[in-house]
């Protein structure tokens, strides 16, 4: 069951209990067991948005959010979902986090602080500034066929 359903499950906006993405098992794999938070993020152009959910050590949904998407740039609106995954780590003031998304270019940006594109120069710039608060975190790339968070 992917993420953004199984967090839509827990809010109790709808039920189904076998989700399959074209055809295949999306499987989420546990962060490391020492009190980590691992954010999964993605964006939708289904239904225009961008979404972030926060997992426990464990496994367990215990955040999110979903936003609408004020862009119809896939890039912008991935980064975007990667800066709502930063608000849920401000509000509930997690130290030790995991960061995944499966846009490569935004996830590379934000790791070796590269040449950084005009479209996302200020959300980036806030992600890379707000790092610096955080105890650790670590940005990671996902395929798009292991996560589909927002679809």
């Amino acid at each position: 069951m992917d993420s953004f359903l199984e967090f839509s499950k827990a809010a109790n906006s709808f039920n189904r209990t076998d989700i399959r993405t074209r055809n295949q098992y999306v499987f989420w794999s546990p962060p490391p067991p020492f009190n980590t938070i691992k954010i999964n993020c993605d964006a939708s152009f289904m239904g225009v948005s961008n979404v972030a959910i926060a997992r426990s050590s464990n496994g367990d949904v215990i955040d999110g959010t979903k936003a609408q998407a004020r862009s119809l740039n896939v890039f912008v609106t991935e980064t975007l979902a990667i800066r709502s995954g930063f608000l849920l780590i401000y509000r509930n003031r997690w130290q030790n986090v995991i960061i995944e998304s499966d846009s490569f270019k935004t996830i590379k940006m934000i790791r070796e602080k590269m040449r950084i594109l005009w479209e996302v120069s200020t959300i980036i710039r806030d992600i890379v500034f707000h790092t610096s608060n955080i105890g650790s975190s670590c940005f990671q790339h996902v395929a798009r066929t292991e996560k589909k968070v927002a679809d």
